[in-house]
């Protein structure tokens, strides 16, 4: 379960329009000192077909050629995509896919493959990092503002 202790937030792949069958990568996520990885996929548009791949991928370092798709987090082998997202539905818009992460035993970094089907969509991603060793409490939560609460 997921909590708001030691939290991290990271903008994976920022709103972009990615045409059909095209593949775009996300920047790596820096994992070190965290517990838990949340990873949001967003999809704006969704005519008639959803994403064809999403790919989770890790490795112990930034090289691009060392990342490995992550074993349990195999669309379509390890869990099956809802419909939403993998396109038997017409005219749904603002599709989201989430997936959580125990990083225990995983390596340090991680990125994400995202591939539309048969339709150009724009898409984005997010990640949220939980259960850091130490906690963020200003811009280093990975916000350009941060705004907390009296206590």
């Amino acid at each position: 379960m997921f909590s708001l202790q030691g939290v991290k937030h990271q903008n994976l792949v920022s709103p972009q329009s990615v045409a059909s069958d095209a593949t775009v990568t996300s920047i790596n996520i820096d994992t070190k000192g965290f517990s838990e990885l949340q990873i949001c996929v967003m999809r704006q548009t969704h005519a008639t077909a959803g994403f064809s791949a999403l790919t989770i991928q890790q490795s112990d370092d930034t090289v691009a050629s060392n990342f490995a798709t992550v074993t349990g987090l195999v669309a379509g082998t390890d869990y099956t995509v809802a419909n939403a997202i993998g396109g038997a539905n017409t005219s749904v818009t603002n599709v989201s896919f989430v997936a959580n992460v125990d990083l225990r035993g995983k390596k340090r970094y991680f990125r994400i493959l995202i591939t539309p089907a048969s339709a150009t969509a724009i898409c984005s991603s997010h990640a949220i990092l939980a259960r850091g060793s130490q906690s963020a409490l200003d811009s280093a939560a990975g916000a350009a503002s941060f705004v907390q609460t009296p206590d």
